[in-house]
């Protein structure tokens, strides 16, 4: 094991969470039970202690978003509508995205933005990818420019799916700044 395994995390804090026991064996895993500021507890694992990968229950990942949504003035949802923050338009509630990172498991934009803004050849090349990686038949590369390992799936052609170009999130921002097409709209990437 290595050495973050042999110490004793207990009364540590990290983030807002604070270790408050001994931690126990799950599998080949160590999770320390934590206490979060906010008053939720959880069990985490070591690692993500130790990089801070997680440093809250997830209240500060919905504070963010609630904060970003107050500056950009996207309401919070009220008698099962929202607004959206593309289109800004109020709609019901069943008209926006899945997700399993809001409180109530709706995206805050519509589906009728995704869709527009999506393709179906982007999104088909998106699922041909993702199943790729999975299945070991491509494998993520550094940053093509940096070497960053952190790095995203950006289609030049969209009829070759596993055609991939491997960019960090900075450079693949600034390659679509720089490569705008005729339209006016930048032409669509897949983030992975």
């Amino acid at each position: 094991m290595g050495g973050w395994n042999r110490l004793n995390l207990e009364g540590i804090r990290f983030g807002r969470l604070l270790v408050i026991g001994q931690a126990t064996n799950r599998g080949k895993k160590r999770m320390w039970p934590c206490q979060c500021d906010c008053g939720k507890t959880l069990s985490v694992r070591t690692s993500c202690l130790s990089t801070l990968r997680q440093s809250s229950c997830g209240c500060l990942t919905a504070e963010s978003v609630a904060e970003s949504n107050r500056r950009r003035g996207v309401s919070r949802t009220e008698n099962g509508q929202r607004t959206c923050y593309i289109c800004l338009e109020r709609k019901p509630i069943g008209e926006f995205v899945n997700s399993k990172s809001t409180a109530d498991g709706k995206e805050y934009f519509c589906r009728g933005c995704v869709n527009s803004r999506r393709g179906k050849a982007e999104r088909s090349a998106a699922r041909a990818v993702k199943s790729a990686l999975r299945s070991g038949r491509l494998v993520r590369q550094p940053c093509e420019q940096c070497g960053n390992h952190k790095s995203e799936g950006h289609h030049d052609d969209y009829a070759q799916p596993l055609s991939v170009r491997w960019l960090c999130r900075a450079h693949h921002a600034q390659w679509h700044s720089k490569n705008q097409p005729m339209n006016g709209t930048a032409k669509p990437t897949v983030t992975l």
